[in-house]
Order: structure tokens, then C-alpha cells, then sequence
């Protein structure tokens, strides 16, 4: 019975061990297989639904930066181009919602697709302030081919409710100034005051 338990410890301690110096994690994206060989956590949520709704008074968006080499580099750069780019983000949104809003499964009426355009051009031109870096998330990828191992780099957002507001109303100022938009004017008006 004592040889039965050695044997059996034996056997699950190989095997443990042998399942701990497995590194790689195989994760299934778009189709495309990739290989994570470490990672800050566990991949949370957020990094895979690129803008979340309002919670506590702030509001959610997501930056993804790929195939950074130096992770303190990368980091750095994630962080400046999310601030940066936090109200082309929010622009964006408001135009996806927009645009699903008036095309459902058809093409857009003629000018109304510039008219959006320089609409999202007008929010994306804000200045946005009360932004802060709320979670931050980083997976190593093992390179294939021979390449260099890359870093992807996600860092969530976290900007005050009356900022995309802001964002909203001139989004929706921009659009009233073209007349091809007068007879859609509420149906997008209705679409974009659902984010929040």
C-alpha cells in the first residue's frame, strides 16, 4: 500500500511539474491563434470590449497597442496616445452608434456620410481633461517564425460623464449645421444621447 502511494505522489508530482513549466498560453482572437508566454493578471473583460458604459460618474474606453517590443516603452506609449486620442475614441463611438442608428442594414443617404465624418473630425479636435488611466493590462507574445517576442499593451480609460457629453453635443451641433441631415436629425439625436 506504501509503494501504491509513493508511486501515485511520484506520477502527480511529475505531472503537476510538468503542467507548471508549460508557459505558454495558447489563446484563440479574430481567428488567429496566439501565444502568450506571460502576462501582468489575467486577461480581464474590458480588454476585449473596447468602450464600456458609465459607472460612478466616468465613463469607460479602451487603448490597444500592438507588437511593442520593450515593455516599459510601450507602456509609456500606450498611455500618451490613449490621452491623446481619448476624444477620437469617444468620436468614434458616437458615429458607429450614429451610423447604425440611420443605415440598419442599408448604405447611408448621399452626404450624410461627410457629414458624420466632420462631425467625428469636430469631436475628435477637443481638448478632454479629467482622463485617467483606470486599469492597465499586458500580455508578452511569443514571435513565430523566428521573429522577436512583442508586447500587446491595453489601458483602460476613465474620463468624466460631462466630457462625453460635450463630446455628444458637438457631435450633434456639427451634423444639424448640414440640411441633408434635417430629416434624420432626430434618429441620430435619440442614438447618440443612448451613451452614457
Amino acid at each position: 500500500m506504501r509503494v501504491f502511494r509513493v508511486i501515485s505522489w511520484t506520477v502527480l508530482w511529475v505531472f503537476l511539474a510538468g503542467c507548471a513549466s508549460t508557459q505558454t498560453e495558447h489563446v484563440k482572437q479574430d481567428a488567429t491563434e496566439r501565444r502568450v508566454i506571460r502576462n501582468n493578471k489575467a486577461q480581464p473583460a474590458w480588454a476585449t470590449d473596447f468602450y464600456k458604459k458609465s459607472e460612478g460618474g466616468r465613463v469607460f474606453v479602451v487603448k490597444f497597442v500592438e507588437k511593442v517590443y520593450r515593455l516599459d516603452v510601450g507602456i509609456e506609449q500606450a498611455k500618451t496616445q490613449a490621452m491623446g486620442e481619448a476624444a477620437q475614441l469617444i468620436g468614434s463611438k458616437i458615429a458607429k452608434i450614429a451610423t447604425t442608428a440611420l443605415t440598419g442594414d442599408n448604405s447611408l443617404p448621399d452626404g450624410v456620410s461627410q457629414s458624420i465624418d466632420s462631425a467625428v473630425n469636430a469631436v475628435s479636435a477637443l481638448r478632454m481633461t479629467g482622463i485617467e488611466q483606470a486599469d492597465l493590462y499586458w500580455e508578452q507574445i511569443k514571435g513565430e517564425d523566428g521573429k522577436k517576442d512583442h508586447y500587446n499593451i491595453f489601458i483602460l480609460l476613465a474620463m468624466p460623464v460631462g466630457e462625453v457629453e460635450r463630446a455628444k453635443t458637438l457631435f450633434l451641433s456639427t451634423l444639424n449645421e448640414n440640411q441633408k441631415m434635417e430629416s434624420l436629425k432626430q434618429k441620430v439625436t435619440d442614438a447618440v444621447n443612448t451613451i452614457n
